[in-house]
């Protein structure tokens, strides 16, 4: 098990913390990272679930901000945070403005806040609140296809010099259509992300559209808050761990633990938080970070099978010799077929040549050619002009249709 520096004063105080709030279960103190190990086991997101619902029940919920996770992998979880309560330069929320003011924004940035609104989350919010003490100027968005005058906010966008795009990807690609859709010109020289990878492709499209663009990547979730950056200048893909607030294990499998070290109102204590991850640590500069390795708990059953979404990404990358995004759709056709859809946007570059081969190459894999082999299963990869996203802007990396007999609205090239 690798791991960031363990901070045994810290996380007694917390425990103690806990223990005097009159906190369901022990929370013993510990001697060092051995012990700590061997008497908290690590938690997994129902586990995190049942300890919010029994808070919740206990009425400790109170005078705090409600939200929830968003659903996208597993149910939503209902959760609180009383981050703004008692800031002090020492405070995380007072700490995560100084750490983003040295190291992605700065005052002369025009912020286009592009996360959604609303939905018991604190992601477009709570954008505007660190913001708006760093002193850059914000214009909020939120979800550009839910305004009711798309080519006014452009407009407006454009008045303003807008000059960096905060949200997702997905989010992001919105606005770099749209821009080229509606004649707009932006001058774009920040992109600000979170959420999901920036796959290359996607990328190399918005620098061809917006040549001065620079990527930063902010990683971390709803139940911790912000955990750390990889911005230009930084080992490729690499996030700075923000280690004063988080410690962060990475056991054998590459999944990754956060412990954090905030005394939240819901206690995350080395938490498998559903990604997998490689954990670089620089004692002598005293730095960690952590290299984003995708889901590990993303996969779907395909003939009685598990089929693991990351081993689709490990075939498609051995036909492209890239690593290229895409979204699976699973759908039954009419008759009565299992089928694989996999879709790639229109900016991937699949030619109808790579298609075939990634196509044969999925279908070649033994979770999935038994079947194939007995005729009730097969295999199409699709080109498809807007890709599916969540209410939170996500790209929807697997989209199950089998139950609802919906068919799908995607044409094989």
């Amino acid at each position: 098990m690798k791991h960031t520096f363990f901070d045994t004063k810290k996380f007694n105080r917390m425990a103690g913390a806990y223990r005097k709030a009159g906190y369901h279960g022990p929370f013993p103190k510990v001697s060092g990272y051995e012990e700590f190990a061997a008497r908290y086991p690590i938690i997994s997101k129902s586990d995190l679930r049942s300890t919010a619902r029994r808070l919740s029940d206990e009425g400790r919920f109170k005078e705090c901000y409600i939200m929830t996770t968003s659903g996208s992998t597993s149910q939503p979880m209902v959760f609180a945070n009383r981050l703004w309560h008692k800031i002090t330069p020492k405070s995380y929320p007072y700490q995560l403005c100084v750490h983003l003011a040295r190291r992605v924004f700065d005052r002369k940035d025009v912020v286009a806040n592009l996360f959604s609104a609303g939905g018991f989350g604190f992601l477009y919010e709570g954008a505007c609140r660190y913001l708006e003490p760093i002193g850059v100027t914000i214009l909020p968005i939120g979800r550009y296809d839910a305004l009711g005058d798309q080519a006014a906010a452009l407009q407006i966008m454009r008045q303003t010099n807008v000059n960096t795009l905060l949200g997702t990807p997905s989010s992001i690609l919105q606005i770099a259509n749209a821009s080229i859709a509606g004649d707009a010109v932006l001058q774009i020289r920040k992109v600000v992300y979170t959420g999901e990878p920036f796959h290359e492709a996607k990328a190399a499209f918005i620098r061809k559209l917006w040549p001065q663009a620079r990527f930063y990547s902010l990683y971390g979730a709803t139940e911790f808050g912000f955990l750390g950056t990889n911005v230009p200048g930084d080992p490729q893909g690499q996030h700075v761990v923000l280690t004063d607030f988080f410690f962060v294990e990475v056991n054998e499998d590459n999944e990754l633990i956060v412990t954090d070290l905030k005394s939240p109102l819901l206690p995350v204590i080395r938490y498998r938080v559903g990604d997998k991850a490689d954990l670089h640590v620089d004692e002598t500069a005293q730095v960690s970070r952590l290299s984003l390795r995708g889901r590990s708990d993303e996969s779907f059953k395909f003939m009685g099978n598990l089929v693991a979404f990351a081993m689709l990404e490990e075939t498609v990358q051995q036909v492209t010799g890239t690593r290229t995004d895409f979204q699976v759709q699973l759908r039954t056709d009419v008759r009565g077929c299992d089928c694989i859809s996999i879709i790639f946007g229109k900016h991937a570059a699949i030619d109808p040549g790579l298609q075939v081969q990634i196509r044969d190459a999925i279908a070649g894999r033994p979770e999935i050619e038994e079947g194939i082999q007995k005729g009730v299963g097969k295999v199409d990869v699709v080109i498809q002009t807007q890709p599916i996203i969540s209410a939170r802007s996500k790209s929807v990396r697997i989209l199950d249709r089998r139950a609802s007999g919906a068919q799908a609205n995607i044409t094989a090239a």
